[in-house]
């Protein structure tokens, strides 16, 4: 199960600690009860996303505007999937689209970003 750092309650990385350490996040037959799936997007500031990378059951690497050159504009995506990376996820990233102007073209980039941190298998 997981909870998503998502608005209301869940913009306090301390509340998503604290329901994912509640709940129970030490191993239970090889699982984990609860994990996170962090967001990473401009939402949660980089510290946010610090916080809680050490829960993360999965990931939403989402982009939204790329320019010409295809660099993310708005946010660093690289330092986002980097902080994940570095808390020791090494499980699935979801590809997300968060607007733009080309979802498809936006995909293959984001792909090739996920690519340059975590490797391309």
């Amino acid at each position: 199960m997981l909870i998503e750092n998502h608005g209301g309650i869940t913009a306090d990385p301390e509340v998503i600690v604290r329901i994912v350490e509640g709940v129970g996040f030490a191993p239970i037959a090889g699982q984990q009860r609860l994990r996170t799936p962090p967001d990473v997007d401009p939402t949660p500031l980089y510290d946010t996303l610090a916080r809680i990378a050490p829960f993360a059951g999965l990931i939403h690497a989402k982009t939204v505007w790329f320019s010409p050159s295809s660099e993310h504009l708005g946010y660093d995506a690289h330092r986002t999937l980097r902080i994940v990376r570095d808390a020791g996820f090494a499980g699935p990233v979801s590809l997300e689209y968060g607007g733009g102007v080309d979802a498809w073209t936006n995909i293959v980039h984001t792909k090739r970003i996920v690519e340059d941190v975590f490797g391309g298998d």
